[in-house]
């Protein structure tokens, strides 16, 4: 539960060691750097930043509603918006949420308006002791797990087509329509999150803020560019899947409804002649064979179902060519 705004707050003095504290927010150990983990709800957030000495407009941005992922370098440091799952138990698959993120050379200044999966990793690294030494590094390590996370609900999607393919080559009857336009809707919302951050991190590789990310940094981002890459292939091959499965659904809905219709045009036809005779035998006029005849009821009865069977016989022929 955040406490006058603050999520966490950690010293890094820069040789894989931290303790608890923002200093302020504006000052850390020689070597060293802060990271200040902030809520974009709590009313004393804004107030908290405003004393950090964020430069001018970056904290609005912060605390902007639902800023689209990007990068932006300035002259005192950069700022990064990136999206992934969240920890709210009651979010759907796609409900993803912003982190943004302020970093200058002796400073990380994150914001979140709802609890972010990957921002919990990186605290529960660092009380196990896993302390970045850099800026570059605590920045780099949140991307890594954000697109971890989306990868691992890109691998749990992918799943379950499995399951719905497997559904739909089987003939269990279950109508499994909802569940196939409802994957190819998170996977159009996780592919429009996904791409923008691609971008993101391309530009932040590639404008090589040397005070932020050494190599091994920069290495790494690439490898979770390419990361990134590969979960939208995965997520256009959702899509394309899921497509496939409704078009297979579509397909066996309408044979059976052509085996109905057929079914029902067969009856039609072969009562047809009954139908025909029955009006005749009940118009009311005198000269109807057999009306004198006690036994041409039963007759009757017997021509007719002769009759019927025979038209349903043909019928049954014909749909077998």
């Amino acid at each position: 539960m955040a406490q006058d705004g603050l999520i966490a707050a950690y010293s890094f003095d820069g040789a894989g060691h931290a303790v608890s504290g923002d200093r302020g927010g504006r000052s850390a150990e020689p070597g060293g750097f802060l990271w200040l983990h902030c809520s974009g709800t709590h009313p004393a957030t804004r107030r908290r930043l405003d004393e950090a000495g964020l430069p001018e407009g970056i904290v609005e941005t912060l605390l902007e509603h639902d800023p689209v992922p990007r990068c932006e370098l300035r002259e005192q440091g950069v700022l990064l918006i990136l999206r992934s799952v969240t920890l709210l138990p009651s979010a759907m698959p796609d409900d993803l949420h912003t982190i943004r993120i302020w970093c200058d050379p002796g400073r990380v200044v994150s914001v979140q308006k709802h609890p972010v999966a990957a921002a919990a990793d990186v605290t529960d690294g660092i009380a196990r002791g896993i302390c970045p030494s850099t800026p570059g590094e605590l920045l780099t390590e949140l991307a890594e797990r954000l697109i971890d996370r989306l990868d691992l609900l890109i691998t749990a999607m992918i799943d379950r087509v499995d399951e719905l393919e497997d559904v739909a080559l089987g003939s269990d009857g279950r109508d499994i329509g909802a569940e196939v336009a409802r994957v190819r809707l998170q996977a159009l919302a996780l592919r429009r999150a996904a791409g923008p951050q691609r971008e993101a991190l391309s530009r932040l590789v590639m404008d090589r803020p040397d005070w932020l990310l050494g190599e091994r940094d920069r290495r790494d981002l690439r490898e979770t560019n390419a990361q990134i890459g590969r979960m939208l292939d995965d997520l256009n091959a959702v899509r394309e899947r899921a497509a496939l499965i409704g078009d297979q659904l579509e397909a066996r809905r309408s044979v059976a409804m052509n085996r109905n219709m057929l079914l029902l045009t067969m009856v039609t036809v072969g009562f047809a002649p009954l139908h025909l005779l029955s009006s005749m035998f009940g118009m009311n006029v005198g000269g109807i064979p057999g009306a004198q005849d006690p036994e041409a009821f039963g007759w009757s009865v017997v021509a007719f179902a002769a009759i019927g069977g025979a038209s349903v016989f043909a019928m049954s022929r014909l749909y077998k060519e």
